[in-house]
């Protein structure tokens, strides 16, 4: 599909919060998406192309990066990293 010349890169800069080692092994839980705004990621998600991170574990998934994620959604960016494939969920640390 033809890429929208509204996504820039690099996405907004996340707020690191926990180290990726730790989220690595902290209790984790599967939430819808959409839900997943002011959660710590459990799991990394880039687009590709160019195959750059939008979101790493440990990282604060904020409004602005949700709103970033959906523009590449809608824009037919192929989002990828999480478990599961279609990204209509991600992984947070549990709280």
């Amino acid at each position: 599909g033809k890429f929208d010349a509204r996504v820039v890169f690099p996405a907004p800069a996340p707020r690191y919060c926990n180290s990726p080692r730790g989220s690595h092994y902290a209790t984790k839980e599967t939430i819808g998406l959409k839900d997943a705004v002011g959660r710590i990621s459990g799991e990394m998600l880039m687009a590709y192309p160019p195959g750059i991170p939008i979101i790493c574990p440990g990282e604060e998934i904020t409004k602005d990066i949700m709103e970033y994620i959906n523009l590449l959604k809608d824009s037919n960016y192929q989002l990828q990293g999480t478990k599961d494939v279609l990204v209509e969920h991600i992984e947070v640390l549990a709280q």
